[in-house]
């Protein structure tokens, strides 16, 4: 598994922002009160160098929700809705423009959150056969399920998929491919982490922050089985190309 000091610093492009991530003392952040910052002006993001191991993760998450959604122009005026869509886009970008940033993650996520899983080497290689679809999840305390949504009904709605509160469901489109697959399935997922820790229709910036970098993260350490086959579907064109959701699923 790579190091920590083999793969950083390294640079995260989003939106029109390339910032490079950096450790640094304590003394050098601008605000004295936190352990990491996004400076855009200046172009990157430090995170103090004592900050190691699962915080080390958890703190490069956060500021990186923080920079998603700053991208996208979302403040503590937008509601729930765009924040979901946010982090479902932001990551996806995420993923595809900044490859080295992504395995770093996975390598931490391995070691930190599910050990033994090796996220990172999927990052890598495909999987030599293709991984089952997640159709049951658990997210903190509560057994989300995902089933299929018949084409003609989902036409019907106009809607690509969607998160039904009163059983905790996942439903998404027959017919949902590739990146828009990715992006669909990430978003009615966080529908379900917002429903599991609270989160209403209007909340600060960094409420939705917060409540979605440690859903997030529950969600990698509960569900390794998923969370492969996300990382999967995301990092692979070929294997973006080839999956389909089936109605038997």
């Amino acid at each position: 598994m790579p190091s920590q000091a083999a793969v950083l610093p390294f640079p995260v492009s989003l939106g029109p922002y390339t910032l490079q991530v950096v450790l640094c003392t304590k003394a050098e952040l601008v605000r004295k009160n936190v352990n990491s910052e996004v400076d855009f002006n200046a172009g990157v993001i430090r995170i103090a160098s004592h900050v190691q191991g699962r915080d080390l993760a958890i703190a490069f998450v956060k500021r990186l929700l923080g920079v998603i959604h700053y991208s996208h122009g979302l403040d503590d005026a937008s509601v729930e809705e765009n924040y979901t869509h946010s982090f479902a886009t932001g990551l996806m970008e995420f993923v595809r423009r900044d490859p080295q940033a992504w395995h770093w993650l996975n390598a931490m996520l391995s070691q930190h959150f599910s050990r033994g899983q090796r996220f990172d080497r999927i990052c890598l290689h495909p999987p030599a056969s293709s991984l089952p679809l997640p159709v049951r999840m658990t997210i903190w305390h509560r057994v989300v399920r995902l089933s299929v949504l018949p084409a003609k009904t989902a036409d019907r709605a106009g809607v690509w998929g969607y998160y039904l509160y009163a059983n905790h469901g996942v439903h998404l489109h027959e017919h949902l491919r590739g990146e828009h697959f990715a992006v669909i399935f990430w978003h009615e997922l966080t529908h379900a982490f917002h429903h599991a820790v609270g989160i209403q229709d209007r909340e600060t910036r960094r409420r939705f922050v917060n409540a979605q970098a440690g859903a997030g993260l529950e969600f990698v350490s509960k569900n390794p089985g998923a969370w492969k086959w996300f990382v999967s579907l995301v990092t692979h064109e070929k294997v973006l190309g080839a999956v389909q959701l089936e109605a038997s699923a």
